[in-house]
């Protein structure tokens, strides 16, 4: 298929044709399984360096782009491993239950959340993370479909976390 082109040409033309695609399938997939994709550049890298390997097999493959994003989606798998085994892996749900002595800073930050996102975004945020009732009931009870609450809840856990973060990068300037 590229006969005619040097190992360092294939590899070129590779990178020049499919390196943004491999980039965006690799910050998907990160955020997806990690929520951060500050590893995506290394391991968009990465997918490269196994491709300048296997040159050989790219040359002569039906669907080069395809093998990149098998190998991507493969890196990809095994970083979300590796860091899930390191413990790196936040948690899925939220997790807001008071604790013994922290029922007045408890309150607080359930009312703080409740008036960022809403009373109905608040309840459907409670009923699914912290009372863990089943998906369907939840569906029938705010008329959506499993796939809009799915997307609500997870846009719902990413405002959160990027309030989090904002709230924790303040208060450590504050104290500098």
């Amino acid at each position: 298929m590229y006969e005619s082109l040097s190992d360092a040409q294939l590899l070129e033309k590779l990178y020049t044709e499919n390196y943004s695609l491999i980039y965006r399938l690799v910050v998907h997939t990160l955020q997806q399984y990690v929520r951060t994709a500050a590893d995506a550049a290394d391991l968009t890298q990465e997918v490269f360096i196994t491709a300048a390997r296997k040159i050989d097999v790219l040359r002569d493959h039906p669907n080069p782009t395809g093998w990149l994003i098998s190998t991507a989606y493969y890196q990809c798998k095994n970083h979300v491993r590796s860091v899930s085994r390191r413990g790196e892996v936040p948690d899925d749900a939220l997790i807001l239950t008071e604790s013994d002595g922290d029922e007045f800073a408890s309150s607080d930050i359930k009312l703080s959340i409740s008036q960022i996102l809403g009373q109905r975004d608040y309840a459907l945020l409670v009923a699914y993370c912290m009372e863990k009732r089943p998906a369907e009931e939840i569906c029938r009870e705010y008329g959506l479909s499993p796939a809009a609450l799915r997307v609500r809840i997870h846009r719902l856990r990413k405002i959160l976390s990027t309030l989090l973060v904002l709230i924790v990068t303040f208060d450590k300037i504050r104290h500098i």
